[in-house]
C-alpha cells in the first residue's frame, strides 16, 4: 500500500495539479481528489484491491519556506479582505436601515402636519359659516328688538367678564339705540 497505492495517488494528484496555477488549485482541492479517485479506485479494483477511501489532509504546501510564507501571507490578506468586505456590507445594511427609518419618520411627520392643516382648514370654514349664519340672522332680525336686546346682553356679559373691579371715571349712557359706554381717564 505504501509503495504502489501511495505512489499512484501522488502521481495522479501531481498530474491534476500540474494543469493549474497554485492560486487556482487552492480552490480546487475537491476536484483534484475526485480526479484521483476516478483513476486510482478502478485501477486497483481490476487487480483485486478494493480502496474504500482516498482523502487529502492539509493543503498545498511548498518545500521552500520563503515561498510558503509568501503564500500564507497572501492567504491571510485575502481572508482579511473578505472580513473587511463583510464588515462594510453589514455597515451598509445598517445605514440603509437607519435611512429607511428616517424616511418613515419624515413621512409620518408630513402626514401628521397635513392632517393638522386639514383640521385647521375645516375648523376655519366651520367658523366662517357660523359667522355668516349669525350675520344673516342679524340682518333678518335687524328690526326685531328682542334680538338686539339679546346681542346687547352678550356684549355686556363679555364686558363684565373682563372687568378688573375698578369703576371707570366716565360713563356714557345709551339712549336705547346706542350702547352704554364706560371710559377710563378724563377727556381733555
Amino acid at each position: 500500500m505504501d509503495t504502489e497505492i501511495r505512489a499512484m495517488i501522488q502521481s495522479e494528484a501531481s498530474g491534476s495539479c500540474g494543469l493549474d496555477d497554485m492560486d487556482i488549485l487552492r480552490g480546487k482541492k475537491k476536484d483534484v481528489i475526485n480526479q484521483v479517485r476516478k483513476t486510482v479506485i478502478p485501477f486497483f479494483a481490476e487487480r483485486g484491491i478494493t480502496i474504500t477511501t482516498i482523502g487529502m489532509f492539509g493543503g498545498f504546501t511548498y518545500k521552500n519556506p520563503k515561498i510558503q510564507d509568501a503564500i500564507d501571507k497572501t492567504f491571510v490578506s485575502q481572508q482579511e479582505k473578505v472580513v473587511a468586505e463583510a464588515v462594510f456590507d453589514a455597515q451598509q445594511k445598517k445605514n440603509e436601515t437607519i435611512e429607511k427609518a428616517a424616511i418613515g419618520l419624515k413621512n409620518a411627520a408630513i402626514t401628521k402636519a397635513e392632517g393638522e392643516a386639514e383640521a385647521i382648514e375645516i375648523a376655519a370654514k366651520a367658523e366662517a359659516a357660523a359667522i355668516l349664519a349669525v350675520a344673516e340672522a342679524a340682518n333678518k332680525a335687524n328690526s326685531n328688538p328682542v334680538f338686539l336686546k339679546l346681542k346687547q346682553l352678550e356684549v355686556e356679559e363679555s364686558r363684565i367678564s373682563k372687568w378688573d373691579g375698578v369703576y371707570p371715571k366716565w360713563y356714557m349712557a345709551g339712549n336705547g339705540d346706542s350702547p352704554q359706554i364706560m371710559l377710563q381717564g378724563s377727556p381733555e
